[in-house]
């Protein structure tokens, strides 16, 4: 028979109260919760940080904010596992929109559902206010100072002035605004404001005041030059500034491949500031030169640092002289320029030669001066300088020889008359022959082409008439009609048509000219023109183996058949594409022609062409110099 288990008399009497207890506990723990879950949550919001209060949250993520418009609600501190949080401490605010002083509400529900809520209170405080120096003056180079009641990194702060802004930086309760970026005037007021910003957007103009731009440091002036050359052995370069300085500091190095700092020390005084080499610099070498910082007492600074480059010297080299390859006068002083001076003392006669004319040499400073001595026209010479010459300032000798060759112009000027104006009629001489080729232009005033193309003629031959066979010389006379050219008629200032007014033979006062009868055209006598006479004088004092006379207009060639004439004519044309009026120049013209220039030649057994251009205002002589040049040497 199974025996009745008798409790003990204690447990028997203490297992209600147990339960009791228990049941309390459980109930005060709902109420604590539902009491924790509902009582609404106070944060004060600070505009310098975190925000948070203390708020114990198990699996926070299950809890939603219901409106985040003004402020954003996070959980921070705690237990997390994984990307799974269990537990936070604190629930922190954060504004979404500008924050303005007073309470915002906002709540988190328990997945979102209504039923269960976390209610928060945020109390934001008025912002923080700025404060600005009045009337600052300030360098460009600096940044613009402003200060906070209270440290603030919810807003972002904006330098305005004009259309331009700049972004500030705030650190602890002093807001720094550069000034560099707006690209301001030295020396200029502005007026100014600083703007606070939240997400990018305007907020309010906090300052609202003036600012004097102050000067910037500026190098005024330097002891070397952007891209001198520097012939001396400089201890040190210095330079002049605008205003006083407090500090500077410079670098020096080499440029290209080999570039390499060099040693420098900086000394200020006043308003200038020395640059002090450690080493004497390498000849023959490219540097570059920076200046980083030129500090005054009012802390202006350099807008940029300073740059320039400059390079040593070799030894004295010629840079220059004052002849080209040709036309040098006879007694023309020649000068030839070294980069540098030369040391004095030196027997400048041991270096520097003429061969082919003669000349005496002295110089001074960085010239030579070479003085011709009546040298004959055409004559080849040479220039030569050996190398040896010291300079003055580093006692360098020059490094290599040099030469110059060129020749003693082959051409001579002279007025040979005057025109019933009385302007000047030029012949040009070229060569030192006796046989002559004469070469004419502008005899009707009308007639540009034939000025434009015998004067680029001179030219082309004051380069080159050197190369002249010898025994050979050319005339120009590029405007025998000045007066008609000045005017722009055929005929000359008398109203005679000059061509028709040689004393040939067949010489009449009565012409026909361009379709239209001129009783008085031919002139009251044979050379009766002071034009006419002047080429008249020209022909008689010269031995002429070939006139050739510029026209215009038609493209055409004529001649007088005197001699080889024609052969010469018809090579003309062929050379430029014209054709020929050769033997029949009065029916392709139309009308009678007498007292001509080539007529009148031709009577002197002077062989004669005439070229007629395509028009009257061109300039041909590209597409004629080379059967010029076959004219000028046949």
């Amino acid at each position: 028979m199974l025996k009745q288990k008798i409790l003990p008399p204690q447990l028997k009497f203490t297992l209600p109260k147990y339960r009791y207890i228990v049941g309390g506990v459980a109930v005060l723990c709902v109420i604590f919760m539902l009491s924790w879950i509902f009582w609404p949550r106070t944060i004060a919001y600070s505009y310098a940080g975190q925000s948070c209060t203390f708020d114990p949250q198990v699996l926070p993520g299950s809890m939603k904010q219901s409106d985040s418009s003004k402020v954003e609600l996070s959980r921070s501190s705690g237990i997390q596992v994984g990307s799974v949080q269990l537990l936070s401490l604190q629930t922190c605010a954060t504004a979404a929109d500008v924050p303005t002083a007073g309470e915002v509400k906002t709540a988190t529900h328990l997945f979102g559902l209504p039923l269960i809520a976390n209610n928060y209170s945020i109390e934001i405080p008025e912002a923080p206010s700025v404060a600005a120096p009045d009337d600052t003056k300030v360098a460009i180079t600096k940044s613009l100072q402003a200060s906070l009641d209270s440290s603030d990194t919810t807003f972002s702060y904006q330098l305005a002035i004009d259309d331009m802004t700049a972004e500030c930086s705030v650190q602890d309760q002093k807001i720094d605004c550069p000034l560099k970026p707006l690209k301001l005037q030295q020396g200029k007021p502005y007026k100014y404001q600083i703007v606070r910003t939240f997400d990018d957007k305007e907020v309010s103009s906090v300052v609202a005041k003036n600012l004097e731009a102050l000067p910037a440091v500026a190098i005024t002036e330097g002891s070397v030059k952007p891209d001198q050359t520097v012939y001396a052995k400089p201890q040190s370069l210095t330079f002049s500034t605008n205003k006083p300085l407090a500090s500077a500091d410079a670098s020096l190095k080499r440029t290209g491949e080999q570039g390499a700092d060099i040693p420098v020390k900086t000394k200020v005084a006043d308003a200038s500031l020395e640059i002090t080499l450690d080493q004497e610099l390498p000849r023959e070498v490219t540097y570059e030169l920076t200046i980083h910082h030129a500090t005054s007492p009012d802390s202006a600074d350099l807008n940029e640092p300073y740059r320039l480059n400059f390079a040593t010297s070799g030894g004295p080299k010629v840079a220059n002289v004052s002849v080209g390859a040709s036309n040098v006068q006879p007694n023309q002083p020649i000068t030839v320029t070294f980069d540098q001076p030369l040391k004095a003392g030196q027997d400048i006669g041991k270096f520097v030669t003429v061969e082919g004319v003669p000349a005496s040499v002295s110089y001074a400073g960085t010239t030579a001066t070479i003085k011709l001595s009546n040298a004959a026209r055409c004559s080849a010479f040479k220039i030569s300088i050996k190398k040896g010459l010291i300079g003055a300032e580093n006692d360098l000798t020059a490094p290599q020889d040099w030469a110059h060759s060129s020749n003693i112009s082959c051409s001579d000027s002279r007025v040979i008359g005057y025109s019933r104006e009385g302007r000047p009629i030029t012949a040009y001489y070229y060569g030192t022959g006796s046989s002559t080729v004469l070469f004419t232009g502008g005899i009707h005033g009308e007639e540009h082409s034939g000025k434009y193309t015998m004067n680029s003629w001179t030219s082309y031959l004051e380069a080159n008439a050197h190369k002249l066979p010898a025994g050979r010389q050319v005339v120009v006379v590029p405007a025998v009609n000045p007066d008609g050219l000045a005017r722009g008629t055929r005929l000359n200032a008398a109203g005679v048509n000059l061509d028709r007014n040689y004393p040939s033979s067949d010489w009449a006062k009565s012409i026909q000219t361009s379709g239209r009868h001129l009783p008085e055209g031919g002139g009251s006598a044979p050379a009766s023109e002071p034009e006419t006479k002047a080429i008249v004088g020209l022909v008689n004092s010269l031995k002429i183996r070939l006139a050739v006379s510029h026209h215009a207009q038609g493209s055409l060639v004529g001649s007088n058949s005197v001699a080889d004439a024609d052969r010469l004519a018809l090579s003309y044309g062929s050379a430029v594409g014209y054709g020929s009026m050769i033997g029949n120049a009065e029916e392709t013209m139309g009308y009678a022609i007498t007292g001509e220039l080539e007529v009148w030649l031709g009577e002197r057994g002077i062989p004669a062409i005439l070229i007629e251009l395509p028009n009257r205002r061109s300039n041909f002589f590209d597409s004629h110099r080379d059967i010029l040049w076959r004219m000028a040497t046949a």
